[in-house]
């Protein structure tokens, strides 16, 4: 049973350490990556819009009469 505990105890440490190595690389390579080489986006036009007029009004039909019963 105490090389069971002893087992776990190291592979939670192991685990631990590798989760901070990883952590601390990445911090690096955030650091080295946002240098001065970045690149600047190139800037664009802006997207031609214009105002359409309005869609006409939909055909009228005309009502049929009801037939008035006697």
């Amino acid at each position: 049973m105490r090389f069971v505990v002893g087992t776990s105890a190291v592979v939670g440490v192991v685990a631990l350490l590798v989760v901070i190595l990883l952590h601390i690389l990445a911090v690096i390579g955030l650091t080295l990556g946002m240098g001065a080489s970045t690149s600047v986006p190139v800037p664009k036009p802006p997207i031609q819009t214009r105002v359409l007029p309005p869609p006409p009004p939909p055909p009228h039909h005309p009502r049929r009469r009801r037939r008035r019963q006697p």
